[in-house]
């Protein structure tokens, strides 16, 4: 989203209805005033002379549960919601090493820093039970996705392609969002810089747990 931002003439909203956001009463009176639907369509129209908005969604936005733990009721019902909008697009990032995923969902967690920052030398345990039940859920909603939207309407990208070949994947994307090629720049920086296993308590435990699995490959680090 950072390096989508450098486009001329457009307007990213962030995570519209992230955990931070719903933190603000005003917030959750404005999308209860008229539903998740409509709040998201309000926030994706243009209001001038852009020619691109756009929003952050996670997976877990798209889940009855989410919204009713902050009192907003139909959240269940955006994926469909989005289906029905032909002219919104979908750039479907996700990270082919799930570890790092969960590694770092649980660091931000901890430390509160979710954008730039540094997670020191901070350590974690990630129960092993745990860690299966977020690699199935992870990959779920990619096949969801996938399966969900015409594959003219995503754009499918990994975050370990953009960061290898930048270039190629955003020229990528500026053919998928029909707009002219224009330089491109992101502030943000990595937050964790060490090695899985210097981080993870229970690395040792995690990879003999997985070894022989789908997932064993990710614990070669």
């Amino acid at each position: 989203m950072s390096l989508i931002k450098s486009i001329p003439k457009n307007i990213q909203h962030g995570e519209i209805i992230g955990e931070f956001q719903l933190q603000s009463m005003a917030v959750r009176r404005r999308i209860n005033k008229t539903g998740p639907a409509a709040y998201l369509d309000r926030r994706l129209s243009r209001m001038t002379t852009e020619t691109l908005t756009g929003a952050k969604l996670l997976y877990r936005h798209f889940e009855d549960d989410y919204g009713e733990k902050f009192g907003i009721p139909g959240t269940g019902g955006l994926l469909d919601h989005l289906l029905s909008k032909d002219e919104i697009r979908i750039v479907h990032l996700s990270r082919s090493d799930k570890l790092a995923v969960l590694l770092s969902t649980r660091l931000a967690y901890e430390t509160g820093e979710w954008v730039g920052g540094s997670y020191g030398d901070r350590t974690v345990h990630l129960p092993v039970d745990w860690v299966r039940d977020r690699f199935a859920w992870l990959e779920g909603w990619e096949d969801r996705i996938a399966a969900t939207f015409p594959a003219q309407r995503v754009l499918q990208m990994t975050y370990e392609e953009l960061v290898s070949d930048k270039a190629g994947e955003m020229q990528r994307l500026f053919r998928f969002l029909d707009v002219p090629a224009a330089p491109v720049s992101s502030s943000m920086s990595k937050q964790n810089k060490r090695p899985k296993s210097e981080v993870i308590e229970n690395y040792a435990e995690l990879k003999e747990a997985f070894s022989g699995t789908p997932h064993a490959s990710l614990f070669d680090a």
